[in-house]
């Protein structure tokens, strides 16, 4: 099992979160495709519990979309 901490939320967080703080944009997006590279056959994420290897693309994907989205509507250039 990998313990994520808050490197990777789960949809629902992830769709109450009005803003995932994160302070570098390209470092969050290189830490959650990292996540993608791991095969652990489960991964724990804060405050939402357990999820399996299979569920981890999608919820990565999920993620680094919203980040780049935060950023663009806050005028981010990268």
């Amino acid at each position: 099992m990998c313990h994520l901490g808050d490197a990777v939320m789960s949809g629902k967080d992830l769709s109450r979160a009005k803003m995932p703080y994160m302070l570098d944009v390209d470092e969050a997006v290189v830490s959650m495709e990292a996540v993608r590279e791991t095969d652990y056959p489960f991964y724990l994420v804060s405050h939402c519990g357990i999820f399996t290897r299979e569920e981890m693309p999608a919820m990565v994907d999920e993620n680094i979309q919203k980040e780049l989205d935060i950023y663009d509507l806050l005028g981010g250039r990268r």
